[in-house]
């Protein structure tokens, strides 16, 4: 057997000399004088580093039992609650004051393990802030320890849906840097993303893809349990984070696209109120000083200003969807914009603009980024909410003075026309556009416009003598539902699963506009029923992506069977006017030729039931935040507004003034009965349709 080698004096090696190994006293100590010593054993490299793998596996052992034995204690503790037996008092008590005890000497075992070899703090100054101190650092180990309870995802499984999410679902929800997320992943696990958080990114992303889409509703309920949980179990208000608030965010816009109306608009409150307790509406007021920031703090700073921005729309279109309050009120908004792209990748501070500066004139022309110019959009969009529920009476819309509802209606309108005309170029609809935000932001402001001018036009439809003005909004729906048709027709071969979830609501408003002119009592447009049978085909296809296009498409094949129906009622009827300038009705001498009165009640009475039947369905309206659903329903104001109609008519002899005439005849200028305008509409009811999935 070999002798063992001796190793260099501890002297040596600590001042990276050579040591000739000498025994007792090698040469250099002999020379300097100092004390010579060797160590007793050879040290291993890497002795620390498997030790350290060994701690974590024994604590990550003990964290899972501990977790298991507090569920196991909490679940007999509520059966022995439930008995209300007085004799399991004592033993309660014991059981408690164990536990408690147990939960300390683990805590300072914790706390000692992972503190080994890192700076300490200064302690709080009393017992009770020591015992404060002492929850607070574990209040995010206990929340994650319920979620963890469950196994986690395969890790194949969590990186293809982080790269799906990061993919497809960052270019419509920009809010998380993705470098900054990927770092903090590679953390302590106090100090990591919350599993909430992760689940929530899991299951917006495995909602778009095949693979993985039978798994979004578990994961959905396991983002939802954690945020719970972390807020039921966090002492004090240490879960008020950027994390929690991106977490909800997600939840939040799921939810929305579920169609789960109260729990969104609910998921939205928490998210935006938590926006408020970290003062994220007041990031850029003046008061502040403006100090020059690391990257780091950079990217920090503008994740907090773009999810107050996210938690904005959302709160926006979550009162859209329901008609419920808005919670943010504009005018105490104090943070601006977000930074582009760009910056917000490198982590370079940029000046931006506020709010009230992009809805100034020509404040569309300084819109930086497509995110911004959605925020725009959907602040236009959503302006239309107090607006279209604002009560006038019939004196004061035909008086001679402008009352407020035409006074906010024409200062929408210009904002609208302004974004329109000063939208920068890269963000306009075009054959090269590829971006979803900028194509969606475009779609939200036709949108608006056609819910602006429905409302005035179901204003205006009670009221005589004001075709002229029938006659400019409804050409406006018009011409913005052929804009969405024809920016669709451009942007259909994108991939479909990086559109904005809210992009089938644009496409059900245009398509509701072409099924109301599909009731004209004059003939249509020649493009009408075709664009609104292509826009169907596109929203069935956005559907196998985003469930909530499925709700708007089946609301829109109602509306246009509804349409077809009437059409066909009124042909028999003899209503169909041949010409916009012809009062003479053909279809009512092919009528008395015929004499086929009874097939003519019989068109009538199927219509009526299912009127009827639609009308006793006691359902939720769609988007009732800001479309009016509820208009004037008698044949004498539709009859009324025709011969206002054909009487201007008959003294315009020029083809543009025929053109307006053949417009103003439809639904919007006369009470008319589509099936959606009832008290309840088969919508958000699974039970009276059938959804074909792909």
């Amino acid at each position: 057997m070999t002798p063992p080698e001796i190793m260099s004096c501890l002297e040596c090696r600590n001042r990276k000399l050579k040591c000739d190994r000498k025994q007792p006293v090698c040469g250099k100590c002999q020379r300097t004088h100092r004390e010579c010593r060797y160590p007793e054993r050879r040290i291993h490299k890497g002795t620390r580093r498997r030790d350290t793998k060994i701690l974590e596996a024994r604590l990550g052992e003990v964290e899972r039992k501990l977790a298991a034995a507090r569920a196991a204690q909490e679940a007999d503790s509520s059966k022995e609650n439930s008995r209300g037996s007085d004799s399991h008092a004592p033993g309660q008590h014991k059981s408690a004051s164990s536990s408690e005890h147990e939960k300390s000497i683990y805590t300072d075992e914790l706390n000692a393990t992972r503190n080994s070899g890192t700076p300490q703090r200064q302690g709080p100054s009393s017992d009770g802030d020591c015992f404060r101190g002492l929850n607070a650092q574990n209040d995010h180990q206990r929340a994650a320890g319920q979620v963890a309870q469950q196994p986690a995802p395969p890790e194949q499984m969590q990186r293809e849906l982080f790269q799906v999410y990061f993919d497809r679902i960052q270019e419509c929800l920009p809010i998380i840097h993705q470098k900054r997320f990927y770092d903090a992943l590679k953390l302590d696990h106090g100090s990591r993303p919350p599993l909430s958080l992760q689940y929530a990114m899991w299951t917006l992303a495995a909602s778009v893809t095949h693979k993985y889409k039978h798994l979004c509703d578990i994961l959905y309920q396991r983002a939802r349990s954690g945020a719970h949980a972390s807020e039921e179990l966090v002492h004090g208000e240490s879960f008020v984070s950027l994390y929690s608030v991106q977490c909800w965010h997600l939840i939040a816009t799921f939810e929305a696209q579920r169609m789960h109306v109260a729990r969104a608009w609910i998921s939205t409150g928490k998210c935006v109120r938590l926006c408020q307790l970290m003062g994220l509406q007041h990031m850029d007021e003046p008061k502040r000083t403006n100090t020059p920031l690391s990257p780091e703090e950079c990217i920090k700073l503008e994740e907090k200003r773009r999810i107050f921005w996210a938690s904005f729309m959302g709160d926006r279109w979550a009162s859209a969807m329901s008609g419920w309050p808005m919670t943010i009120n504009e005018s105490e908004i104090l943070t601006s914009m977000p930074s582009s792209d760009s910056a917000f990748a490198q982590g370079i501070e940029e000046p931006t603009l506020s709010l009230k500066d992009l809805l100034l004139d020509n404040g569309a022309s300084r819109v930086t980024s497509s995110f911004i110019g959605t925020i725009l959009a959907v602040t236009l969009m959503c302006r239309n909410f107090e607006h279209i529920h604002a009560e006038s009476t019939p004196e004061e819309l035909g008086s001679d003075k402008i009352p407020g509802f035409w006074k906010t209606h024409r200062k929408l309108d210009n904002l609208l026309s302004d974004a329109f005309m000063c939208l920068p170029e890269d963000l306009r609809i075009s054959e090269r556009l590829r971006d979803p935000n900028a194509f969606f932001l475009n779609m939200t402001m036709h949108a608006a416009t056609i819910c602006l001018h429905r409302a005035a036009v179901q204003k205006l439809s009670r009221l005589e003598g004001q075709s002229s003005f029938l006659a400019q909004s409804v050409a406006r729906c018009i011409a913005s539902a052929r804009a969405i048709s024809t920016a669709t027709r451009l942007f259909s071969q994108q991939d479909l699963s990086r559109i904005n979830p809210w992009t089938g609501f644009c496409l059900y408003i245009a398509g509701l506009v072409y099924c109301h002119d599909l009731r004209l009592s004059h003939e249509p447009t020649q493009d009408g029923l075709s664009n609104v049978t292509f826009l169907l085909v596109v929203m069935k296809s956005i559907g196998m992506y985003q469930p909530i296009t499925e709700y708007f498409t089946v609301q829109l094949e109602i509306e246009l069977e509804a349409a077809q129906r009437g059409r066909n009622c009124k042909l028999g009827q003899g209503r169909i006017l041949s010409s916009p300038g012809n009062q003479r009705c053909d279809t009512s001498e092919s009528r008395s030729r015929n004499g086929d009165e009874d097939s003519q009640s019989r068109e009538s009475n199927s219509v009526d039931e299912v009127g009827n039947m639609l009308s006793n369905l006691q359902l939720p309206q769609p988007m009732a935040g800001i479309l009016l659903h509820r208009c004037p329903h008698d044949d004498a104001s539709e009859i009324r507004s025709v011969k206002t109609v054909n009487d201007s008519s008959s003294n315009s002899s020029s083809p543009q003034g025929q053109e307006h005439v053949r417009i103003v005849g439809g639904p919007f200028a006369a009470g008319h009965k589509l099936p959606s305008n009832s008290p309840g509409t088969p919508f958000n009811n699974p039970s009276h349709y059938s959804v074909q999935s792909a």
